[in-house]
């Protein structure tokens, strides 16, 4: 690893740094003479000085308007550090902005009613409905072999938060041809597919800041759950009535919202679908497994 020096304040988080230039965000619970005892992934771990690359007050990252880009700015300053770990730190720091805000988002929400049943069946004032048994068990089944067997991105999509990743299925490939049939069958053949994608939520990920997939009113999204989701798995989090213009410009304004929410808890080839203007977040995934949807974007006719 590198070496340069770094003054050490003190702060509450911190940055880790690892033999291969990758970044963990902890807490610190003890400075000592030497090391740090810090609370990371789930458990608490010492960790030497020369690995802790960077240290913050809890509120540097609150007050922030642009924490990511700031926080870049500021790493600059540090001279000798080979541009690879400048880059990574970019993204950590963008992900520890996504962590503060996600944490801001889902204190306010808990002032907030839970939704404990949406419709079956779309609704335009509400943006979101349930299908049950949108596939049987043996093509979930498939389904997760087949995404198990595919190489894994080279790199992790950071913008999708830590733990997180998604992988672009291939139309061509036989298992997603039979998909697209069972979709087409039950949505109607006239939609326009556009994407086809596995999430997967790996242990000790991060809860996700709210956010609209895309713009287009004309644009929904199919998330299938290809195991059973429960509330420990990291389900989705949607806030009904948000997929307008409206509720957008007033989620803009601080990334804060009050609105009654939903957790799309479900069982094992059940779906929901969402108007991709909705506002909604991944949560955490505190189990020990994957948490792996299969999500089909698509165009209404």
């Amino acid at each position: 690893m590198s070496s340069f020096n770094i003054n050490l304040f003190e702060m509450t988080f911190v940055d880790i740094i690892d033999e291969n230039n990758q970044f963990e965000l902890g807490t610190l619970i003890e400075k000592r003479k030497n090391e740090m005892l810090v609370w990371v992934n789930g458990s608490q771990r010492v960790i030497p000085n020369n690995r802790i690359f960077c240290l913050y007050e809890t509120d540097d990252m609150l007050i922030l308007e642009n924490g990511h880009e700031m926080l870049y700015k500021k790493i600059r300053k540090y001279k000798n550090i080979p541009e690879e770990i400048i880059e990574n730190f970019y993204d950590h720091a963008a992900s520890i902005y996504n962590f503060k805000t996600a944490k801001l988002q889902y204190e306010t929400l808990l002032e907030c009613p839970q939704i404990q049943y949406i419709p079956q069946d779309y609704r335009a004032d509400y943006g979101l409905y349930k299908i049950v048994h949108f596939l049987n068990k043996d093509m979930c089944y498939d389904l997760i072999q087949y995404i198990l067997s595919r190489p894994p991105n080279k790199k992790p999509q950071l913008s999708y938060g830590k733990n997180r990743t998604e992988l672009y299925l291939n139309f061509d490939d036989e298992i997603i041809k039979k998909l697209i049939k069972i979709i087409k069958d039950k949505l109607g053949d006239r939609i326009n597919l556009l994407e086809i994608t596995a999430l997967i939520n790996k242990p000790c990920s991060y809860r996700q800041p709210l956010h609209r997939d895309f713009n287009d009113k004309d644009v929904q999204t199919l998330m299938i759950a290809l195991h059973d989701i429960d509330m420990d798995m990291g389900p989705t989090q949607f806030l009904p009535g948000t997929n307008n213009d409206k509720s957008f410009e007033e989620y803009e304004k601080n990334e804060l919202v009050k609105n009654p929410y939903y957790y799309a808890t479900l069982r094992m080839g059940d779906c929901v679908v969402f108007d991709v203007t909705l506002l909604h977040c991944g949560t955490e995934n505190k189990t020990n497994k994957d948490r792996i949807i299969l999500s089909a974007t698509y165009q209404l006719p």
